[in-house]
């Protein structure tokens, strides 16, 4: 379909209609354009921290218990 045959059909709808075409290619747009100029934000890599290092570094190998385990055991019925 050339250009001159869609912009013919487009003038052939209502107004109304008319208006939700341009409303649903134009955000289209917008996102392909502001994907090729932001290629730096979404190559950045994020980098987590280590719970388990820093559990470790806190805890040392140590084994904690299960408070809630104990605190249903020590319940009466």
């Amino acid at each position: 379909m050339s250009t001159a045959e869609l912009i013919s059909k487009l003038r052939a709808l209502s107004p109304r209609e008319r208006d939700r075409v341009v409303r649903a290619v134009r955000p289209v747009k917008k996102t392909a354009g502001r994907a090729a100029g932001s290629s730096k934000t979404a190559t950045r890599k994020v980098t987590w921290p280590d719970l388990a290092a820093l559990k470790r570094k806190i805890y040392g190998d140590r084994v904690l218990p299960n408070l809630v385990l104990l605190e249903r055991e020590e319940m009466r019925y």
